[in-house]
């Protein structure tokens, strides 16, 4: 099979296990929950979510994405046991983190306890399956995927019944799904090596990569936190039945994404000229593209899922729209930026989109309520896309 043929294979088999993720978390649990559960409670449960969210995507999905990188750059067979020893200090800290954080949020001990250890699968689950895409085995994704869809419909099924805990949901999809995927790679079980000479600076790069996560998560999803303390708990229910669209282009371009760095990360022969100005003109065009069908989009998600919100979020759809098409092109144009360029930069871009987000964000929900709260995150996004579409014309 030709090469362009295995990379849309790839893709395909990548959508579609990603498609799975979807379809349990954001289309089957969170809208079931959103029905069931007083606003409040709901509202609380969004806020661990996207603090949940942001840690994760920092230190699990991060330092999984260092594995393909530093695979891809200097092939190396104890990269595995350094950036593994990474992931580890990461769950330690998570505990750490979590369980006063949550506790000082309201959260119970029990919720607490059950929450926190929800969290720490996820992160690992985020590191095994950047594994897994970097060895290709996308298949194996599809069916630790799949554990989690069916974690989600038995713990519904409990709560269909009577069981009055609103997080289990969580913890039986996380805990099945991670248990298949730490089993489908073959590293698990070994024996981990001692630190090798390179571990200095992968831990450097490691801490680049956390550092311009965390900068560029906070505001990816602290605008779903923010809207509690600024608008309230039903305008953030609101805000995120909204933003559910922004999930489902994930859909999309997550998978690609994927397949594309793992790609990269297995081929040193790539030509970074030729390919940065394909991918910058793509680029463009999808930015258009999404922004132009978005709309239609938003008000189908949010009729079929959150119809208890529909009114106010047609009052933001315009802004919504044109947020998810600058934050869903940063997203590509972020793979290809690490893959040839200063990983170390990321973070003094994601520096300036806090800024942006910390300084707008506010402003926007003083002035103009939910919609210029909107607004601002609408224009946070776009400054964002555009310097690093610049940056790489630039450097082209």
């Amino acid at each position: 099979m030709s090469k362009r043929k295995l990379f849309l294979k790839d893709i395909v088999v990548n959508t579609v296990a990603f498609g799975v993720y979807m379809l349990a978390h954001h289309i089957i649990m969170l809208p079931y929950l959103a029905k069931i559960l007083p606003v409040e409670v709901n509202s609380q449960l969004l806020l661990y979510l996207m603090l949940a969210s942001i840690f994760t995507a920092s230190f699990g999905n991060e330092f999984g994405v260092l594995y393909q990188v530093r695979m891809g750059r200097n092939p190396s067979e104890t990269a595995f046991s350094d950036v593994y020893r990474l992931l580890h200090c990461s769950n330690l800290l998570l505990i750490v983190i979590f369980v006063p954080m949550l506790l000082i949020l309201h959260f119970s001990v029990v919720e607490s306890l059950a929450l926190t250890l929800v969290t720490l699968l996820w992160n690992i689950r985020m590191f095994y399956h950047s594994v897994l895409r970097h060895r290709k085995q996308f298949k194996s994704i599809f069916v630790c995927n799949l554990g989690y869809l069916l974690g989600i419909a038995a713990a519904i099924v409990l709560l269909a019944k009577g069981v009055d805990i609103y997080w289990l949901p969580l913890l039986f999809g996380e805990f099945i799904s991670t248990f298949i995927t730490i089993f489908k790679d073959k590293d698990f079980l070994k024996k981990i090596k001692a630190r090798s000479s390179e571990y200095k600076d992968i831990r450097r790069e490691g801490l680049d990569l956390v550092g311009a996560a965390v900068l560029g998560n906070i505001p990816g999803y602290g605008d779903k936190i923010l809207v509690l303390p600024l608008l309230g708990s039903f305008n953030m229910s609101s805000y995120y039945a909204g933003n559910s669209l922004s999930k489902g282009l994930m859909l999309l371009v997550n998978p690609v994404n994927g397949v594309l760095l793992s790609w990269l990360s297995t081929d040193a022969g790539d030509d970074k000229r030729r390919l940065t100005r394909r991918m910058l003109r793509a680029n463009l065009i999808i930015v258009i593209a999404l922004a132009l069908i978005s709309y239609p989009l938003i008000y189908l998600a949010t009729y079929l899922l959150y119809r208890q919100f529909l009114e106010i979020v047609l009052s933001i759809i315009i802004p919504l729209a044109i947020s998810a098409a600058f934050a869903t092109g940063t997203t590509v144009l972020k793979v290809i930026f690490l893959r040839y360029y200063k990983i170390s930069a990321i973070k003094y871009i994601n520096l300036l989109k806090i800024i942006f987000f910390t300084g707008l964000a506010p402003l926007g929900a003083y002035w103009g309520g939910l919609l210029g709260f909107t607004v601002a995150i609408a224009v946070s996004n776009g400054i964002i896309w555009l310097i690093y579409f610049f940056s790489m014309l630039k450097s082209d």
